[in-house]
């Protein structure tokens, strides 16, 4: 793994706690999440994402991610 890969997943949680406050929810996942445009979640159905996306994750990284962001996380 690369050291620019490391950072990315030690700076997901950091990120959550950061913002999670002002959102109503997360989008998280591999690579393919980077493409998702959060207004349009905002615009067409009313509420606002986080996205932390994880480039390579797998569902258990993406699944510890969710975990993490329900037990730290102020989400609305």
């Amino acid at each position: 793994m690369t050291a620019g890969l490391q950072e990315q997943r030690m700076l997901s949680p950091m990120l959550i706690r950061r913002y999670a406050a002002s959102a109503d929810g997360l989008l998280t996942g591999s690579s393919m999440v980077e493409n998702f445009a959060v207004s349009q979640f905002r615009e067409e159905l009313g509420f606002s994402l986080i996205k932390v996306p994880i480039e390579g994750a797998t569902a258990y990284e993406a699944r510890r991610l969710i975990e993490y962001a329900l037990r730290h996380a102020p989400l609305r």
